[in-house]
Order: C-alpha cells, then sequence, then structure tokens
C-alpha cells in the first residue's frame, strides 16, 4: 500500500528537519503552515513516562469523525482494548523508545462498515530534540474496495 498524501507530507516534513537540523523534531517544528490541510488527519499522543501511558492531545477532525469519538484528554490505559497488552500500545511503545519513524498495518476494528485494514504513520517528536515526548500518528482507513499497490514494504 502507497502512503496517503497526508503521510507521505509529513514523513517528508519529519525527515528533512531531522537532516537538516538533527535530533527529533519537536511538536513547535510543525506550524499549521507545515501541516496545512492535513492537520485534519493527524493525532498527537503525550508521552507519560512514569508510569508508561499515551494521552490524546489533539485528535484532527478527520480522524474524530472517522472514529466517531474525539478521544482528546484521554490515555491509552483508560480505554478498553488499548492498554498494555494491545497492539497499539507496542507500535507506541516501539516509537517511544527508538524514537525513529514507524508505519504498521492493523485490521481494522471500528464503527466504520467497509473498512479493512489502518496504515498508521508513526512519528516520534520531542521538545528537546532528544526525548520522544509526543508521538504523531498520520492513519489511512483502507477500504475493501481499495486498489492495492505493491511496492512499500508494510512492518508487522
Amino acid at each position: 500500500m502507497n502512503m496517503s498524501e497526508p503521510q507521505q507530507a509529513l514523513l517528508k516534513h519529519w525527515a528533512r528537519y531531522h537532516m537538516e537540523e538533527g535530533g527529533l523534531p519537536s511538536r513547535n517544528d510543525f506550524s499549521l503552515r507545515a501541516l496545512g490541510k492535513h492537520v485534519t488527519h493527524i493525532v498527537v499522543m503525550d508521552v507519560k513516562p512514569d508510569p508508561l501511558d499515551f494521552q490524546y492531545r489533539l485528535v484532527g477532525t478527520s480522524v474524530a469523525e472517522f472514529l466517531h469519538r474525539d478521544y482528546t484528554g484521554s490515555t491509552l490505559s483508560s480505554l478498553p482494548g488499548k492498554g498494555p497488552k494491545s497492539t497499539l500500545w507496542s507500535f507506541m511503545k516501539k516509537t517511544y523508545e527508538d524514537g525513529h519513524p514507524h508505519y504498521f498495518k492493523v485490521p481494522y476494528t471500528g464503527p466504520q462498515e467497509g473498512r479493512e485494514s489502518v496504515y498508521t504513520l508513526y512519528l516520534p517528536l520531542a521538545s528537546d530534540h532528544a526525548h520522544t515526548d509526543k508521538i504523531m500518528l498520520v492513519p489511512h482507513f483502507e477500504s475493501r474496495t481499495a486498489i492495492i499497490h505493491v511496492g512499500l514494504q508494510v512492518l508487522h
């Protein structure tokens, strides 16, 4: 599956900062101008390190509409099926610990009919440009009728 336009644009912005400045970009390095029309397609999570948890800081309107819920303010540990034993948690933890972008595919389970998979880009962010304290997620919800493209290796 090819990355969606928002995923490509935000990964490009993240990588440009990383290459030019070194270290991890911060949330402030993603200005509204840089996010542009893609801001509705992102989720920003705060990392709570002790004990480890992840809190929804921002849920883009397109994501909230798709999920039929705005999770802003909720922690993963407080949501059924999203706690420490969940796949989402393991992807968040991996991104937090290694400070690298990741692209994961999971089966879609949610309120929208006709969806098969969710491809999500995970971008680590760091206020001090060194230690991940936020993670930007850029999901793409694939429908069963989507054309499958070959070439991008999806990590499971």
